[in-house]
């Protein structure tokens, strides 16, 4: 990991044991967006960054989910919209560069640590107190967005009247299980 600052990397660090031990995953959901991520059965690894390059990331395995979300704090972050974020086990991505954190309530009530470039500004990762062992990637930061598409809207409860919701996503009012596919079965 390049160089993060020292509360970050201890959080990265506490992160890493918890999902050692903590971990589990919808391999089925895993599987069925990362489809797409293949060639001849291995895995294309997933890179991007921040708007003025100082901070790079790899992912070395397919989202657990990606799902777009008008929750408030995504509709301020996204300065109106909402954003699209793509759920990983943390321990699938290497970061490299200073990202600065800032820490918050989400809606669903739990503790959020905003990660971003403190040059660009540019918000590129997001990880739950409560689910530590998964890291959100706003979508908008790979280096090919089109590689990693939501499969469901979320927080649409939240979102304004003229919002552009894709009607052919499941759309939910609020905030989905943890790490779970919210595609329907």
């Amino acid at each position: 990991m390049g160089f993060l600052g020292a509360d970050i990397r201890d959080h990265l660090s506490q992160t890493e044991r918890l999902v050692q031990s903590t971990a589990s995953v919808d391999q089925s959901a895993a599987q069925q967006i990362g489809s797409d991520l293949q060639v001849g059965g291995r895995f294309m690894e997933l890179t991007g960054g921040c708007l003025c390059k100082a901070v790079h990331y790899r992912i070395a395995e397919a989202p657990v989910t990606a799902r777009a979300c008008w929750c408030r704090m995504c509709q301020t972050i996204g300065g109106g919209s909402g954003t699209v974020n793509a759920l990983f086990n943390t321990t699938a991505l290497t970061v490299n560069g200073e990202l600065k954190e800032f820490k918050f309530i989400a809606d669903s009530g739990n503790v959020m640590y905003c990660r971003f470039c403190p040059t660009c500004g540019t918000h590129v990762l997001v990880t739950s107190q409560r689910r530590p062992h998964f890291t959100a990637v706003r979508v908008g930061t790979l280096d090919d967005p089109n590689k990693v598409s939501p499969e469901s809207t979320i927080w649409t409860s939240m979102a304004p009247t003229w919002a552009a919701i894709d009607p052919k996503l499941p759309r939910l009012d609020g905030q989905p299980p943890p790490g779970r596919s919210t595609l329907p079965s």
